[in-house]
């Protein structure tokens, strides 16, 4: 990938293992997926990789969980399913799953051939898209199956993680891009954590004692994420390295992206099929609860 080293909007260091990783996956997949925690760097990766996917001319188009969950904001859906918490609510998180299983189906369909690739945002946790580490019988398995697909996990270090928190309580307070209002708040890391905690007490990985202050392992982090991505081929990818966006915002593109958003109509028919599949919330709400069970 000569002439890479020369693209204006990288700021992974050209030597670091992690912009080897990235150069790999644009030369040899078609389909990526950064999944992990909020907070642990999927959105600069998915914008680093972008860049470079860009800048070997392929075309680019993403799918990232934010952005997708804000088609099913709609007045009528809000009032029906609003969010507590900031957590959203889980008869909208399975209808985005539903949907964004016949999203990725169609654009491989659809863009067979071309030179482009679909890098993707999947948080897993909560039931945010665990549909798409799940096997079901549809058109979308195969494609998530395939060798030019691929999981990939960031696992930041204990620092680098504080170091993302910090920065990310600076761009909820003073956004440089309307989706950083978006991002997860500090409340809302701490209640995800100990969601893991408890996904990993179930799958038996040790814990902290209890009664511990300790708001992130990135070893039983690592764990829980192994297990639910058991399904896919995944990798895993370390960040050690102290990466500053300066003055640009993570969710700023310097070339084109085409986002994959469902329409309204996806959007309606997505909800009214969980909504016949689960008359009653609370079955509903209890497989929300168990997400890392395959």
């Amino acid at each position: 990938m000569m002439g890479m080293s020369f693209e204006p909007n990288i700021i992974i260091p050209h030597t670091s293992q992690v912009y080897m990783m990235l150069n790999r996956l644009v030369d040899t997949r078609r389909i990526v997926f950064f999944t992990g925690l909020p907070g642990v760097g999927k959105s600069l990766l998915i914008n680093q990789l972008a860049h470079l996917a860009h800048f070997s001319g392929y075309r680019v188009y993403l799918l990232q969980w934010d952005v997708l969950r804000n088609a099913f904001m709609t007045d009528r859906i809000v009032s029906l399913f609003p969010d507590t918490d900031g957590i959203t609510h889980s008869v909208v998180r399975r209808a985005a799953g539903l949907w964004v299983r016949q999203a990725v189906a169609q654009w491989h369909q659809k863009y067979l051939g071309e030179k482009s690739i679909l890098i993707g945002e999947a948080p897993l946790i909560g039931n945010r898209l665990i549909e798409l580490a799940l096997p079901r019988n549809d058109a979308a398995e195969s494609i998530l199956l395939e060798e030019s697909t691929r999981f990939v996990l960031p696992v930041p270090s204990r620092r680098i993680r504080r170091i993302i928190e910090t920065a990310r309580q600076t761009s909820i307070k003073n956004p440089r891009d309307y989706r950083e209002l978006n991002d997860a708040s500090p409340e809302v890391l701490k209640t995800l954590w100990t969601e893991l905690i408890r996904a990993a007490t179930a799958l038996h990985i040790p814990t902290p004692p209890k009664g511990s202050d300790e708001d992130y392992d990135p070893k039983i982090y690592q764990s829980v994420y192994i297990r639910v991505l058991k399904h896919r081929r995944y990798e895993v990818t370390r960040l050690n390295v102290t990466l500053s966006t300066h003055s640009r915002s993570v969710y700023a593109f310097g070339m084109p992206v085409e986002e994959m958003i469902p329409t309204a109509s996806e959007v309606s028919n997505s909800i009214e099929e969980v909504e016949h599949h689960y008359p009653k919330l609370c079955t509903l709400e209890k497989e929300m609860e168990e997400w890392y069970v395959s």
